[in-house]
């Protein structure tokens, strides 16, 4: 599905940019849209250099809920043919993400193993 009026993905990005999001600041553009064309394409330039910035394990803020989103999304159980159990596991294509879920699980879970 996509939103297509301005209105309507204002109002949805001023609500997603109060919580933790590695978009806070697109979404914080987004939801202050300008009217003017001078200024629409000033925006949109913006935007794009925001999507070039790579994010540091730092900027991500990883709760049990940003987790359990992020694994709905990005992860999978699977069960392994090499070895008796299952597997869970997340890809991602920036590494901070990766470096953040794994500092936060080696927190909140004593002993935990992991292959890689």
């Amino acid at each position: 599905w996509e939103l297509k009026t301005t209105q309507d993905c204002c109002r949805v990005a001023q609500v997603l940019m109060q919580h933790p999001s590695l978009k806070r600041a697109e979404l914080s553009l987004v939801a202050q849209w300008p009217d003017s064309k001078p200024e629409r394409m000033h925006a949109k330039s913006q935007l794009a250099k925001l999507k070039q910035v790579v994010p540091k394990p730092a900027d991500v803020l990883c709760t049990w809920p940003y987790f359990a989103g992020f694994f709905d999304a990005e992860g999978c159980i699977s069960v392994p043919a090499t070895h008796v159990g299952v597997a869970l596991s997340v890809s991602q294509k920036q590494n901070a993400v990766l470096v953040a879920l794994k500092t936060f699980l080696e927190k909140e879970i004593a002993g935990l193993k992991r292959d890689r």
